[in-house]
Parts: structure tokens; C-alpha cells; sequence
């Protein structure tokens, strides 16, 4: 027999298993840091369990700043329905515009810019020990955050606040008034 052969069984009769072996990643692909860590896979499963429950909890509670960013570009309605924000009135036509176009946007890309570096200390914290596997796991977290965040959330939202006047006078119809 060859050598490519004897191999699996010589490591078979040693380790009582077959031996898991693949090509080491590159040295600058290594987080170093992780290595240091318990390497037991309950460990990780545990580390990385706790991490994807942080992960759906930052996507599920920051649906609500998200949502209200989508307030602010109807201020004018809001105004009109809320006593406390007549103030909002006596702004310029000009700027009025401007903040209700331009706010909005702003502020749910500073929401969006601040869970990153969140969601990165979430991935090295399940102890992945490589570089390109935290990124994955960002990758992954965020396009999650922004998918529910920024589209469902968004969506939702906006037809919410455009339609508030109407939920408050028949709530039972909620269906078919943001159906419209």
C-alpha cells in the first residue's frame, strides 16, 4: 500500500479517530488574541450562542430609533396632530424641507454606523481565531440588522407615521389602512 494510504490508518490506531487536519491559515489572518482563549468547544458554542442572542437583540430593539427616524421626515403632520410640537409650524418652509429630507437619512446612518463596531466585538468575542471569520460574522450580523432595520423597519414605519391619524380614529383596521 502507499503511503497516502497507510497514513489514515496508521493515525487511526494511534488517536482512535481520524485526525482533522487542513492546510494553517496565513499568520496575518490569525486573531491572536482568541488563540489565547479557552480553545473547548463548549466554550465556544456557549461564546458564540451568547453572541448571536446579542446580535438579534441590538437588530429587534434598535427597530425603535430606526422607526422613529421615519417621524422625522413627516414633522409636519406631527405637528399638526401634537399640541407640543405647534413649534414646528414657525420653522421655514425652506429649512422645513431640508429637515424632513435630509434628517432622516442622517440619522439612520449614524444608527447604522454604530452597531458595526458593536457586531465586531460580538464576533471576537465568540472566539473566532481567524481575521476573515470575524468579518464574515459582521458581515453576516449586519446584513441581518440591516434587513430588518432598514428595510422592514423603514417600511413599516413610514406608512405608520403617514397613516397615524387614521389608526388613532379605527385601530381594529390596521391591516387594511397600511394595505393602502
Amino acid at each position: 500500500a502507499s503511503a497516502a494510504q497507510q497514513f489514515p490508518a496508521v493515525q487511526s490506531a494511534l488517536a482512535g479517530a481520524p485526525w482533522n487536519c487542513r492546510a494553517a491559515p496565513e499568520p496575518r489572518d490569525i486573531y491572536w488574541q482568541n488563540l489565547i482563549k479557552c480553545r473547548s468547544p463548549v466554550v465556544r458554542r456557549i461564546r458564540s450562542a451568547i453572541a448571536v442572542f446579542m446580535v438579534a437583540a441590538i437588530v429587534i430593539f434598535f427597530a425603535v430609533p430606526v422607526a422613529l427616524t421615519q417621524s422625522l421626515a413627516n414633522l409636519e403632520a406631527l405637528a399638526n396632530k401634537f399640541t407640543w410640537m405647534e413649534w414646528i409650524n414657525e420653522i421655514p418652509t425652506s429649512v422645513l424641507s431640508i429637515l424632513q429630507g435630509f434628517l432622516p437619512t442622517v440619522a439612520l446612518a449614524v444608527l447604522n454606523a454604530l452597531v458595526v463596531p458593536v457586531f465586531i466585538s460580538l464576533s471576537t468575542f465568540s472566539g473566532a481565531e481567524e481575521v476573515r471569520n470575524i468579518h464574515l460574522s459582521l458581515m453576516l450580523s449586519y446584513f441581518w440588522f440591516l434587513t430588518f432595520n432598514s428595510f422592514f423597519a423603514v417600511v413599516i414605519s413610514g406608512s405608520l407615521f403617514g397613516e397615524l391619524e387614521e389608526l388613532s380614529k379605527e385601530p381594529q383596521n390596521i391591516v387594511p389602512i397600511l394595505g393602502k
